[in-house]
């Protein structure tokens, strides 16, 4: 629980509430001002192989959290991060294709659909992709997961290793 006490000798109309829950909310003259808060973040990655078929948007399976200060993000089946902080949020995904030879994309979503396209990856061989939003989360049911999408031939594998360096996705909460 934050609590900070005040007295006459600060700015004359600030005051510093302590709602119980480890938020600190500040306010100036009666009117809240800014509110620190327990500022939920994860990492997630994958260390299984994932098969995407082509022309086919594929959620990324990322089942091992590097971190998750809130326990809002489900590593066992949905892939999908849901904040209970109402604010705004930045995420970033990357994903790295094997031998893919063609064009790669990936998409973060909301609620389950595209919020945020990334950048085209191409190369002769192995394809890289990344995408990054600020976006606005309501803290109730909003939710948010990676997806990805290449246009080779056959299905191509996306890259993951234990360390998180290839393929990974990660998101924190910013401010109110």
């Amino acid at each position: 629980m934050a609590l900070i006490n005040t007295t006459t000798t600060g700015i004359q109309g600030s005051t510093f509430v302590a709602d119980g829950t480890g938020d600190l909310t500040i306010q100036q003259n009666g009117q809240t001002i800014n509110r620190i808060t327990a500022a939920p973040a994860f990492r997630a990655s994958s260390t299984t192989t994932q098969s995407f078929s082509s022309a086919t948007w594929t959620k990324c399976a990322f089942g091992v959290e590097t971190f998750d200060t809130n326990n809002n993000y489900d590593s066992s089946t949905n892939y999908r991060f849901t904040p209970t902080v109402a604010g705004y949020y930045l995420f970033s995904c990357q994903l790295y294709f094997s031998g893919v030879a063609a064009q790669a994309l990936c998409a973060i979503y909301k609620n389950g659909n595209p919020a945020q396209y990334g950048m085209w990856g191409y190369s002769p061989g192995d394809t890289t992709t990344s995408v990054v939003i600020l976006i606005y989360a309501n803290g109730t049911s909003d939710y948010f997961e990676c997806w990805g999408y290449h246009n080779g031939s056959g299905s191509k594998n996306l890259y993951n290793d234990s360390s998180a360096v290839h393929s990974s996705w990660q998101g924190n909460w910013v401010r109110p």
